[in-house]
């Protein structure tokens, strides 16, 4: 998977409504107050990238890492959540 080499990595208060990120690695990015409205966040690796006020709940096919990225006051879904824990390889019902 390719890392995304992007100059301007402060991504803040955007609205991305049905819009996909590029699939690959993104590294060091600041979504910071965004809102995710029925986007596809899947093949996407997120490193030490910020969530703050993040609005992640109609997102879908989601796989943060808390421990590799910061996350303070973001939303997410009842479905959603269970991306935060991938690495674990967990069964959840």
């Amino acid at each position: 998977m390719s890392r995304l080499m992007e100059e301007d990595k402060e991504l803040n208060a955007i609205n991305y409504v049905e819009t996909p990120l590029a699939k690959g690695i993104y590294e060091n990015y600041a979504f910071n107050r965004c809102i995710f409205t029925n986007s596809d966040l899947s093949n996407i690796i997120f490193v030490e990238c910020e969530f703050v006020e993040c609005d992640l709940r109609r997102s879908f096919n989601l796989s943060i890492d808390p421990e590799l990225n910061r996350i303070r006051r973001a939303k997410f879904s009842a479905e959603g959540i269970t991306g935060l824990l991938d690495k674990y390889d967990l069964t959840i019902d």
